[in-house]
């Protein structure tokens, strides 16, 4: 699969009023500290995993005014245009501040912000929006291919289980057949769903003796 951006549109997103992206096969973001670059990533980063360029939920997205303060009533909105082998799809996600008036009051409390998404101008549920993105690349295969210091900081079994993707699929018991000398360690294997049970077993039987 040849997965590539074509381009973005944001809209009142931290520090960004408005902005529009065009992307070719190679495309130069520059300019000095504090002018929007990083805003770029953390826009994209939010519209597909609703999280920033450090990998975090919770994060001020949000414009501020002159004084700092949070601008209300606008809706921040990311648009990603995105090719899949030749076939393009456009990713939307918009933020809404949800404003009640409550009975007899004349001033709307804020109740928090609602996310509404859309595939190629379609409505999705946040489910549906999120198996899509997986489908396309999981959350964990995009932070490797885009981080060089991800896999590194990766628990050893998330590292092991990610390199014996790339290994053959040949199974422990038929390896121990074919390099031979492993007979009392094959007919473990038959039994055992994997080496880390087997692992287990003995260091029970070492414990108790």
């Amino acid at each position: 699969m040849k997965l590539s951006i074509k381009s973005m549109h944001i809209e009142n997103f931290k520090g960004i009023k408005c902005k529009d992206i065009e992307f070719s096969e190679k495309t130069i973001i520059k300019g000095a500290n504090a002018t929007g670059k990083t805003t770029i990533v953390d826009a994209f980063l939010w519209c597909l995993f609703g999280k920033n360029s450090q990998y975090v939920e919770k994060f001020d997205l949000r414009p501020l005014d002159e004084y700092g303060n949070a601008v209300n009533y606008v809706d921040i909105i990311v648009s990603v245009v995105i090719d899949v082998d030749g076939k393009e799809a456009e990713l939307k996600k918009i933020q809404k501040q949800n404003w009640v008036k409550q009975r007899g009051s004349e001033q709307a409390t804020f109740q928090g912000n609602i996310n509404s998404y859309e595939i190629d101008g379609y409505p999705k549920q946040a489910k549906e929006f999120d198996a899509f993105i997986a489908d396309l690349i999981p959350e964990d295969l995009f932070k490797m291919l885009t981080n060089p210091t991800y896999f590194p900081s990766m628990n050893w079994k998330q590292q092991r289980e990610i390199l014996m993707r790339f290994v053959a699929t040949e199974k422990d018991a038929e390896l121990a057949k074919r390099l031979g000398g492993f007979d009392e360690l094959i007919l473990e294997l038959e039994k055992a769903p994997s080496t880390d049970d087997i692992s287990k077993k003995f260091n029970k039987s070492m414990k108790e003796l």
